[in-house]
């Protein structure tokens, strides 16, 4: 697979060689073909160590000390742990609720802000992630 671009960011040329005997070469492609349909229809756990995700709040000048606190990378294992509330609205994006539990905080009027946080978690690396784990499973049913 050549290098490229795909979802906005930059995928690295990931070579997978399989050798073997023209049975075992069946068998072996047999084996990452139902690794991208299993792929396919289930994908994988959100929210693991390899995601590095970034916590992104308004620069408006009106955003809080607690959401100024967590503001950058962090690592995806850590957003069900920091982030209790939290709520996806896409493949790479997450409203993380930081202010459920702060009433006092909440921005009630602002068409943007989920259980009043106006803050953002995005997965930015996800499609090199998604092709390293994937790349993964191939070498390790290609063997």
């Amino acid at each position: 697979m050549k290098g490229g671009t795909s979802g906005g960011g930059w995928l690295p040329e990931m070579p997978l060689t399989i050798s073997g005997t023209a049975k075992e070469l069946l068998r072996k492609m047999e084996a990452i073909k139902e690794v991208c349909v299993r792929r396919n229809n289930d994908g994988w756990d959100l929210f693991q160590d390899d995601e590095e995700w970034e916590y992104v709040v308004r620069q408006d000048g009106r955003t809080c000390n607690i959401c100024l606190s967590f503001a950058g990378k962090t690592v995806g294992s850590q957003i069900p742990v920091l982030f209790g509330h939290y709520k996806t609205w896409g493949k790479a994006h997450v409203k993380p609720g930081t202010h459920a539990d702060y009433p006092y905080l909440k921005w009630a009027n602002d068409p943007d802000a989920y259980m009043g946080c106006r803050c953002n978690l995005y997965w930015y690396d996800y499609m090199y992630v998604l092709m390293k784990r994937l790349w993964q499973e191939f070498e390790e049913v290609s063997i």
